[in-house]
């Protein structure tokens, strides 16, 4: 994983939103991702570093079926942040 520190994006006209990763319900332990749901600037917060693991190949799977969006996950004082950059 990278050393840099997460930090906000600082865009015009748009204010960053938190969103939230959530079990998928049935018995096989997977998370949703809000991928899809996340416009530039928004993130959500991991605690572990096995879930910025995952998080982050979710986002790199999620990135090869729909060109054009970019995801970073870094750390931050809290834990882990996974960000949509493109």
């Amino acid at each position: 994983m990278p050393k840099l520190k997460d930090e906000p994006c600082s865009l015009p006209g748009i204010t960053p939103r938190q969103h939230h990763a959530r079990r998928a319900g049935g018995l096989t332990g997977q998370k949703l991702y809000p991928f899809r749901a996340m416009i530039m600037g928004d993130f959500f917060v991991l605690l572990t570093n096995d879930a910025a693991v995952k998080a982050r190949n979710a986002a790199n799977t999620f990135c090869r079926k729909q060109n054009g969006r970019k995801f970073t996950v870094r750390p931050a004082d809290d834990g882990w942040v996974c960000r949509r950059v493109q």
